[in-house]
């Protein structure tokens, strides 16, 4: 049983450089392969990574829309969201590198607290 859906969702992301919030649409076809025998029917499953996936279990005669729908949404979400025209300011990033650090920029930099965590080397 193969079950075919159109994604349409809008999200808000923080943008990787900016550190703003801003909003994202994501739009995408899927199509999901079950199959109602058990693993023991099913045998060794071989997997190659150019042709599609072996087909998920439907477990007790359910299929779960809502788990189906949330993998495919989280596959299609950008990992490093980037907001349209953000762009970096190499002295602003100069200035979070150095060891004189602005609090007021320390705030927004998104390794603050680790960068309180430093230890200081004794010399």
């Amino acid at each position: 049983m193969t079950i075919k859906g159109h994604l349409d969702a809008a999200i808000t992301q923080i943008c990787v450089i900016t550190l703003e919030p801003f909003n994202s649409v994501i739009k995408s076809e899927f199509a999901n392969t079950f199959d109602a025998r058990n693993f023991e029917e099913l045998g060794d499953i071989n997997v190659y990574l150019q042709i599609e996936d072996p087909p998920e279990l439907i477990v007790d005669g359910i299929i779960d829309l809502g788990e189906l729908i949330s993998q495919n949404l989280a596959l299609e979400i950008n990992l490093h969201p980037r907001k349209l025209g953000a762009t970096i300011d190499l002295s602003t990033a100069k200035m979070l590198s150095s060891s004189k650090i602005n609090n007021e920029l320390s705030i927004k930099h998104p390794f603050a607290a680790l960068q309180k965590l430093k230890i200081k080397s004794k010399d």
